[in-house]
Parts: C-alpha cells; structure tokens; sequence
C-alpha cells in the first residue's frame, strides 16, 4: 500500500493497532489491478515473508492468518463476530489470489505487512480457532465483478464517509469502489496531531519530491475531495509544492510513527511555529470500512450483504 502506486497503495489499515509500516512499506511496487481474470483452482501456496524470512503457507492457513490479524477479538455477539469474521475471510482469500506474485522481484508472493495484508500464523487460541471457522463456512470464495476476481481494498475506518482510488492516490478507477457516506461507522472523538513546523520541515525533506521546498513557513489544504479528505496539500516555503495528502501523510507516517497522522481527513491549524492536525477515521478510505462492517455485522446485516454495500456490483462466487 503505498500511496504514490497509481492505482492502489492499499495501505491496509489494522482496526486496532492502525497503519504499521515495516521492512518493505516504504517501497512503492506496481500494484495489482482493480480485477483480473478469474485466478486458477491450482493456487494452494502462497510465498510470504514473515519479519525477514519467506514461508510457504497453504491458502487457507494465511486467510484464517489474515483474520486473526485483521480483527482479533469483537466486542459482539457470537452470531454477529462470525458475520465480521466471514467478511474479513472473504476479502483475504479475495486480496491474496488477485496479489499473487506482487513482490515477486523479491522472491515472494505477499509480505505480512499493511503494504499486503497483515499476517501472523494463526494463534492456538479460541480466537484463532474462530478464524478458522469463517475461513471454513467461506472456503474457495471470492468477490467477483463483471467475471473476474475483484480486488477488494478496506481500512480500519473511513470517519463517516469512503473516497474512491482515483481520489486518494490519482490514476483509474473502478465503479465498486465508490465515495459513499457510511452510516454504520460509529463516530469516534477525533484525533490531534501537534508538531513543530521546523520537525514537520525535516520529516518532509527526507522524501526528495518535497526536498525543493526548503524551510516550511506553512502547510494547508489546497483541495478536498467529495469525502472531505484532503487530496492535495500545499507547503509553502521557498518553493511552493503542492503534493498528494496520501503522500505526505506518507511521509509523516514514516518521520513520527504508524498512529502520528491515522488519516487524511484532517483540518489544520497552524500557530506560533506549530502546527495541529485534528481529523477522523484510520486509514486510506478507500473501499471497505472495517468499523462500519463491524457496526453491520452487529446489526444483523449478512456477509453478501455487506460486501454488496461497500462494494457495489460485485458477488461472491467460487473462484
């Protein structure tokens, strides 16, 4: 997930731990795109690296892995945690099979990281056995559009409303991944970020695009999108640039740390040589909102259910 990737940075955001980048976030390789042709029954293994090795793991083992992960424990009801728990299982095995081979230039399929999906072997718990479960009752299926596999993107929490790729990182779309408001994604109080304009300077300079800049005098806004998402910021200093906000909440992420700057739904305000960031939401907001899908699955709402509304046009089918 990296948010200079064309079409689909897919920095997949951890409902409870946020975005986390390790040994391979700060590469942007090209990324899947929106579909592909409907990938073979052959597919059994996947090569993933794990901290700074590669492990073969069987499908099914990395999806009940990616749930794990993704979701850990739900405050829900049983029947309402294993409707979460189906969804999540789908869009896993539905991302791994359209990402096959995405790091193959390294001598793997998927690393285990928020750049992929986030992986850990599935725990010997009642959690994992769960996982395994959903992984189970949803064996061989997939989200589908138009015939083919469907690459279904998600994040933590959207803040009350999704953007589209095009929106966040720029280059084409696809018409299941919508801007929509999300009623079910329960409202959280907001989050603060407060730093000094010289520190925020010499985060940004590292990156060698906003390098040119020179000493920062200002930072703001110069255009949102439908969502209220800032999709180009402005900083102002001896070169003025105006940049993607996926990128510079990139480059933020990487100088303060993977929970500094959760999303880009952000207002600012800047003072006396510092500067305040108070948004909503974690994550890119790009496609599925696991907070609301939560929310959904609390509500009674079934899986197909679920997956029709944050992905519009698609169906689950066997792959």
């Amino acid at each position: 997930m990296k948010e200079r990737a064309a079409f689909v940075a897919l920095g997949l955001a951890v409902l409870a731990l946020g975005v986390v980048f390790q040994a391979c976030a700060p590469r942007s390789p090209a990324p899947p795109p929106a579909t592909i042709p409907l990938p073979p029954p052959a597919v059994s293994t996947l090569r993933v690296q794990i901290d700074r090795g590669v492990d073969t793991v069987a499908l099914e083992d990395y999806v009940a892995g990616c749930v794990a992960a993704e979701l850990g424990s739900l405050n829900l009801d049983p029947p309402a945690a294993a409707r979460a728990r189906d969804v999540q299982a789908v869009l896993c095995r539905s991302y791994a099979l359209a990402s096959v081979g995405r790091h193959a230039d390294e001598g793997f399929d998927l690393c285990a990281t928020t750049h992929c999906q986030v992986f850990r072997p599935v725990p010997a718990t009642a959690i994992g056995r769960l996982c395994r479960e959903a992984t189970a009752r949803t064996a061989d299926r997939i989200l589908r559009f138009a015939g083919r596999a469907a690459l279904p993107i998600y994040h933590a929490d959207c803040g009350g409303h999704t953007s589209t790729p095009e929106e966040v990182w720029g280059g084409a779309s696809a018409s299941f991944l919508v801007s929509a408001p999300d009623d079910a994604c329960p409202l959280r109080p907001a989050w603060r970020l407060d730093v000094t304009l010289g520190r925020l300077g010499d985060i940004l300079r590292a990156d060698p695009v906003m390098a040119a800049v020179g000493p920062l005098r200002s930072v703001e806004v110069e255009r949102r999108d439908g969502s209220g998402r800032a999709a180009w910021i402005r900083l102002n200093g001896r070169q003025p640039l105006i940049i993607r906000g996926a990128d510079f909440r990139t480059a933020v992420l990487r100088g303060l740390g993977s929970m500094s700057l959760p999303s880009t739904l952000f207002r600012i305000t800047q003072r006396a040589g510092s500067v305040t960031f108070e948004g909503q939401g974690n994550g890119h907001g790009v496609g599925l909102c696991q907070a609301g899908m939560i929310a959904r699955a609390g509500r009674g709402n079934t899986p197909a259910e679920i997956l029709a509304h944050y992905f519009p046009g698609t169906t689950v089918g066997v792959r």
